[in-house]
């Protein structure tokens, strides 16, 4: 495909794979979460769109947007996918130059003028359809100032980006906001699992090697330990409804 821009034809071929490496951070569960946004990303709508994760620290929204940026489906799609972590200390010119970066388009365009790398990055995403991830924005001044370097061909192409504040979100598009939710009790149990074991424990055999690691002997069998889970569970809740 050529492009022309001011300064001619620039050849680019499409690319599938641009971005930051792939993360080793585990995420279990929230696959209901996953397929929500997946189909989002993929609906019909040919407007360039924008969509928000939002969530308290430590939930694990960059692991998520990380599952998402990496899944199958969405490299399938999008002929550009681009990573770009924000912070909360903003410098315009620092995330025009990682978008670049993260492009493979860096090379002794660093030292030309911000307005100038601004409209490198215009021309190098238009005509392609692509996926920004920006992750943790924290300001809406950040959105307000980079928002126009992003083209819409009506291409279906989109952006997810990452806060801890909704009102960021409500800002950049208050009609696509994604809540992300805690993990259940089984998908924590999973969690704690694969962090410590490398594995989920979903058989008796491996509840026993468990219980044997944890306590050094053999405990109940896991169906009892459920079941006093949730009687546990009845009566911490039956207590707090009392106080």
């Amino acid at each position: 495909m050529e492009i022309e821009d001011g300064s001619g034809v620039q050849d680019l071929q499409p690319r599938t794979s641009l971005g930051a490496p792939s993360d080793k951070s585990t995420m279990v569960g929230l696959d209901d979460e996953l397929i929500q946004i997946l189909e989002w990303l993929e609906r019909d709508s040919l407007q360039l769109d924008t969509l928000s994760i939002v969530g308290m620290a430590g939930i694990g929204k960059t692991t998520f947007a990380r599952k998402v940026y990496d899944h199958q489906r969405i490299q399938m799609i999008f002929h550009i996918r681009v990573w770009v972590t924000v912070s909360q200390k903003y410098n315009e010119r620092k995330i025009v130059l990682d978008l670049l970066d993260s492009m493979k388009k860096l090379t002794d365009e660093m030292h030309k003028e911000t307005s100038d790398l601004k409209q490198v990055l215009y021309q190098n995403l238009k005509g392609w359809r692509y996926l920004i991830i920006m992750d943790d924005i924290w300001d809406t001044e950040v959105w307000n100032d980079i928002r126009c370097l992003f083209p819409d061909d009506k291409n279906r192409s989109r952006i997810m980006l990452t806060t801890r504040l909704e009102s960021v979100a409500v800002h950049v598009n208050s009609n696509a906001l994604h809540r992300m939710r805690f993990l259940n009790d089984d998908e924590s149990w999973n969690l704690f699992c694969e962090k410590v074991f490398g594995a989920t424990i979903n058989d008796d055999e491996r509840w026993n090697l468990l219980c044997k690691k944890v306590f050094g002997e053999d405990c109940c069998p896991r169906e009892l330990n459920q079941i006093g889970t949730k009687i546990a569970k009845i009566v911490e809740d039956f207590h707090l409804q009392l106080f």
